[in-house]
Protein backbone atom coordinates (compact mmCIF):
# COMPACT_ATOMS: atom_id res chain seq x y z
CA UNK A 1 0.00 0.00 0.00
CA UNK A 2 1.25 3.29 -0.99
CA UNK A 3 2.06 6.11 1.42
CA UNK A 4 0.74 9.54 1.65
CA UNK A 5 2.36 12.81 -0.11
CA UNK A 6 4.02 14.55 2.71
CA UNK A 7 2.95 18.59 3.39
CA UNK A 8 3.67 20.43 6.51
CA UNK A 9 2.12 23.41 7.02
CA UNK A 10 3.90 26.46 8.37
CA UNK A 11 3.12 29.80 9.87
CA UNK A 12 6.52 32.24 10.03
CA UNK A 13 6.80 34.99 11.69
CA UNK A 14 9.67 37.66 11.11
CA UNK A 15 10.46 39.97 14.09
CA UNK A 16 10.36 43.55 13.55
CA UNK A 17 13.05 44.94 12.09
CA UNK A 18 14.43 41.54 10.73
CA UNK A 19 16.96 42.38 8.07
CA UNK A 20 17.43 39.10 5.69
CA UNK A 21 16.10 36.62 7.57
CA UNK A 22 16.52 33.56 5.30
CA UNK A 23 19.11 33.57 2.25
CA UNK A 24 18.71 32.64 -1.01
CA UNK A 25 17.82 28.63 -1.39
CA UNK A 26 15.30 26.31 -3.63
CA UNK A 27 13.70 23.72 -1.55
CA UNK A 28 13.52 20.10 -2.13
CA UNK A 29 10.09 19.12 -1.84
CA UNK A 30 7.71 19.39 -4.75
CA UNK A 31 5.41 22.25 -4.45
CA UNK A 32 5.61 25.57 -1.69
CA UNK A 33 2.70 27.54 -1.61
CA UNK A 34 3.71 30.81 0.58
CA UNK A 35 0.68 33.47 1.55
CA UNK A 36 2.31 36.52 2.68
CA UNK A 37 0.27 39.45 3.93
CA UNK A 38 3.00 41.59 3.99
CA UNK A 39 6.08 42.10 1.46
CA UNK A 40 9.13 39.95 1.69
CA UNK A 41 9.69 37.16 -0.42
CA UNK A 42 11.74 37.42 -3.30
CA UNK A 43 12.20 35.04 -6.41
CA UNK A 44 14.99 35.06 -8.46
CA UNK A 45 14.27 35.49 -12.39
CA UNK A 46 16.68 33.78 -14.78
CA UNK A 47 18.94 36.72 -15.78
CA UNK A 48 20.01 36.85 -11.93
CA UNK A 49 18.05 39.83 -11.12
CA UNK A 50 15.62 39.19 -7.95
CA UNK A 51 12.02 40.15 -8.02
CA UNK A 52 9.42 41.09 -5.11
CA UNK A 53 6.60 39.46 -4.62
CA UNK A 54 3.43 40.88 -4.13
CA UNK A 55 1.73 40.84 -0.57
CA UNK A 56 -1.91 39.58 -0.43
CA UNK A 57 -3.14 41.26 1.90
CA UNK A 58 -6.28 40.92 1.24
CA UNK A 59 -6.27 36.97 1.14
CA UNK A 60 -6.73 37.03 -2.49
CA UNK A 61 -3.80 35.03 -3.51
CA UNK A 62 -0.74 33.04 -2.51
CA UNK A 63 2.34 32.33 -4.45
CA UNK A 64 3.62 28.80 -5.90
CA UNK A 65 7.20 27.95 -5.78
CA UNK A 66 8.32 24.59 -7.70
CA UNK A 67 10.74 23.10 -5.93
CA UNK A 68 13.66 20.48 -6.57
CA UNK A 69 11.91 17.50 -7.13
CA UNK A 70 9.79 19.30 -9.96
CA UNK A 71 12.80 20.65 -11.74
CA UNK A 72 14.42 16.59 -11.12
CA UNK A 73 11.01 15.09 -12.53
CA UNK A 74 10.77 17.43 -15.67
CA UNK A 75 14.78 16.44 -16.76
CA UNK A 76 14.96 20.72 -15.79
CA UNK A 77 12.05 22.05 -18.14
CA UNK A 78 10.47 23.37 -14.48
CA UNK A 79 13.09 25.17 -12.94
CA UNK A 80 13.17 25.05 -9.27
CA UNK A 81 12.12 28.95 -8.02
CA UNK A 82 15.86 30.20 -6.05
CA UNK A 83 13.98 32.85 -3.45
CA UNK A 84 14.57 34.35 -0.17
CA UNK A 85 12.95 36.26 2.12
CA UNK A 86 13.66 39.91 2.88
CA UNK A 87 11.72 41.68 4.95
CA UNK A 88 10.20 45.49 4.74
CA UNK A 89 9.10 47.65 7.16
CA UNK A 90 9.50 47.71 10.61
CA UNK A 91 6.32 45.85 11.38
CA UNK A 92 6.24 42.12 12.17
CA UNK A 93 6.04 39.80 9.07
CA UNK A 94 3.80 36.59 8.83
CA UNK A 95 3.65 34.33 6.15
CA UNK A 96 2.00 31.08 5.71
CA UNK A 97 3.37 28.38 3.81
CA UNK A 98 2.85 24.66 2.74
CA UNK A 99 5.34 22.50 1.99
CA UNK A 100 4.09 19.20 -0.26
CA UNK A 101 6.50 16.85 -0.99
CA UNK A 102 5.82 13.33 -2.86
CA UNK A 103 5.52 10.17 -1.15
CA UNK A 104 8.23 8.83 0.63
CA UNK A 105 8.26 5.48 -1.65
CA UNK A 106 6.96 7.18 -4.69
CA UNK A 107 9.05 6.76 -7.99
CA UNK A 108 11.41 10.17 -8.16
CA UNK A 109 12.89 8.69 -11.65
CA UNK A 110 12.47 11.32 -14.39
CA UNK A 111 9.90 10.95 -16.97
CA UNK A 112 11.04 8.66 -19.50
CA UNK A 113 11.25 10.42 -23.14
CA UNK A 114 12.33 13.55 -21.62
CA UNK A 115 15.30 15.74 -22.84
CA UNK A 116 16.82 18.90 -20.74
CA UNK A 117 15.32 22.26 -22.55
CA UNK A 118 17.47 23.33 -24.73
Amino acid sequence: RPTAAASLLRLLRYPEGCRGALSAHTDFEAFTLVHQRSPGLEVQRGDGRWVRCAAAPDDSFAVLLAGDAVEFWTNGAVSAARHRVRPAGASPRLSLVLFHAAADDADLAPRAGDAPPC
